[in-house]
């Protein structure tokens, strides 16, 4: 099933590679009911173990889905809504990975990666975005370092990966 953690490597080889091998498929199924809910509930799950092998998949496709979509039609996947879902699941996740250090490395790392795809998407103007990803993401994830609220993981680590988001945010081209 898809908690087995040893069927998730060739789980996410499979999607990706259908994904972009039929992106037309997408326009078959509504993705904002149908595959972001269960991609949210395995991410926040920390990926039932696999979550080094599952985590680096989440940059790749997010960035078929929005590549596959219409964006004139302002879908999830091209609204940002996509995105903010997976980035507040990868945050969700850091508390379960607790004790699986290169789980929640993969899940920083993932956070990092997907924030960065989100910023690029949404500069280059590819449909309308609802979301502000600085105030609804990064904003939140860095108040709760400075309060010292984050979820349990490493300091370090989440703290050289906010770093590295906020540099991208200072570095990221500005929307037409």
């Amino acid at each position: 099933g898809d908690k087995d953690p040893g069927a998730h490597v060739q789980m996410w080889e499979a999607v990706l590679t259908f994904v972009k091998t039929y992106p037309q498929a997408l326009s078959l199924v509504d993705v904002s009911k149908a595959v972001l809910p269960r991609l949210f509930a395995l991410i926040r799950a920390g990926a039932h173990g696999s979550a080094s092998e599952s985590f680096p998949c989440l940059a790749p496709l997010l960035l078929l889905l929005a590549s596959s979509s219409d964006a004139a039609a302002g879908g999830a996947c091209t609204n940002g809504a996509a995105h903010l879902g997976v980035l507040s699941a990868l945050w969700a996740a850091l508390p379960v990975l607790k004790s699986d250090s290169k789980g929640s490395n993969a899940a920083l790392e993932a956070f990092r990666e997907c924030l960065t795809l989100a910023w690029h998407l949404k500069a280059k103007g590819g449909g309308k975005w609802g979301v502000d990803l600085e105030e609804e993401v990064l904003a939140p994830a860095l108040q709760a370092l400075l309060r010292r609220e984050e979820p349990a993981c490493s300091r370090a680590k989440l703290q050289s990966t906010i770093v590295a988001c906020i540099e991208a945010a200072a570095t990221r081209p500005t929307p037409p």
